[in-house]
Parts: structure tokens; C-alpha cells; sequence
């Protein structure tokens, strides 16, 4: 039984690795991953097509990242199986784990779905902005 465990864990931690690597080799491109500070500066300064491009550059990796998350939660929750556990305990039932992978999964797929929508808002005011430029503020090409 204590294999089985090792195995599991194994098996999860793999998984979970290569889903964040796979995410990192995604971005590892030409797209600078914006830093929280650099987000938040950016949202406040944005003025530009271009400012509104790397925001909705930013959402899409976001998205990506949570729909790994996801991806990951949901595997995990294939994966358990009961553990014995000594009697003086009552152990979580399998359900329940599987259950909390689960809630995981919907609420990183929600956050994805999310970003997902940002991106396209930020794509939607680079195109506003390019159609029509706020007064002060020249055309870009």
C-alpha cells in the first residue's frame, strides 16, 4: 500500500511539473511575462494600442497557466485511491479528495476563462484605439 502512495505522489508531482513546463516553454517565446508591478503600472498608464497588445499578451498567459492548473487538478483527481490509514483517525474518504481536485479545476478554469475575457478586452480597446485615438494621442500603425 505504501507503494501505491509513493506512486501516486510520483505520478502527481510529474504531472504536475510538466504541465508548468510546458506552460514555460509556451511563453519562453517572444513574450516577456509582465511582472505584477509592471501589470498594475500598466493598467494605470495605458494609452496606447500597444500598452493594451502587452496587457492582453499578459491575460493570455494567465489564462494558459490556469487552464494547466486545471488540467493538473482534474488528473490528481483521477489518481486517488484510498490510503490506509491507522483507526484511531478518521481519514478524508476519496470522494472528498477527489472533490476538492475537482473545486480546484472549476476555479482555475473560471480564472482562465476570465483571463481569457481580458485579453479580449484589451484586444478590443488597441482596435478602439487604433480606429479612433483618444484627443492628444497620434495613430499608430
Amino acid at each position: 500500500m505504501r507503494t501505491n502512495r509513493r506512486m501516486a505522489l510520483l505520478v502527481a508531482t510529474a504531472l504536475f511539473g510538466a504541465a508548468f513546463y510546458a506552460v514555460g516553454q509556451e511563453q519562453s517565446g517572444d513574450a516577456h511575462k509582465l511582472s505584477p508591478s509592471e501589470v498594475k503600472s500598466l493598467i494605470k498608464s495605458a494609452s496606447s494600442p500597444e500598452d493594451h497588445l502587452k496587457l492582453a499578451e499578459y491575460f493570455k498567459q494567465e489564462a494558459a497557466e490556469e487552464a494547466a492548473v486545471a488540467k493538473f487538478h482534474e488528473e490528481m483527481a483521477e489518481i486517488y485511491e484510498p490510503t490506509p490509514v491507522p483507526s484511531k483517525f478518521k481519514p478524508p474518504s476519496v470522494a472528498e479528495m477527489k472533490g476538492h481536485c475537482r473545486e480546484f479545476a472549476r476555479n482555475a478554469r473560471k480564472a482562465s476563462a476570465t483571463a481569457t475575457k481580458m485579453a479580449a478586452d484589451h484586444e478590443r480597446l488597441a482596435e478602439l484605439m487604433r480606429i479612433a485615438p483618444p484627443s492628444g494621442v497620434t495613430r499608430s500603425r
